[in-house]
């Protein structure tokens, strides 16, 4: 059985690469054409792969944080058990509980 793992570190490394790259590619062309430096281009790709490193982290560390919450609203609490609509659960007329 081949289970892959999520490697969010991994993913947003080549997300920011990526972004990088495509900024370099069309900053190549704009340099060719004469209207920006190749340094300048350079500091944009540097820039923009930053720029997705750091929304990366911010999202792969928020949404575990907001799909827990959520689950969390989903779970009846032992306390005050109920049916999906809301409805209080009690027990069926005649059943008897055990507690040990």
């Amino acid at each position: 059985m081949d289970v892959t793992q999520p490697e969010p570190v991994k993913e947003a490394g080549q997300l920011a690469s990526a972004v990088s790259g495509a900024v370099a590619a069309v900053g190549a062309a704009l340099v060719l054409a004469g209207i920006f430096t190749s340094e300048q281009v350079a500091n944009w790709a540097l820039v923009a792969g930053g720029i997705v490193t750091a929304l990366s982290f911010v999202v792969s560390a928020t949404i575990p944080y907001i799909l827990a919450m959520r689950a969390r609203m989903k779970v009846t609490p032992l306390d005050s058990p109920r049916t999906i609509d809301g409805e209080p659960l009690v027990p069926a007329s005649g059943a008897t509980t055990q507690l040990n």
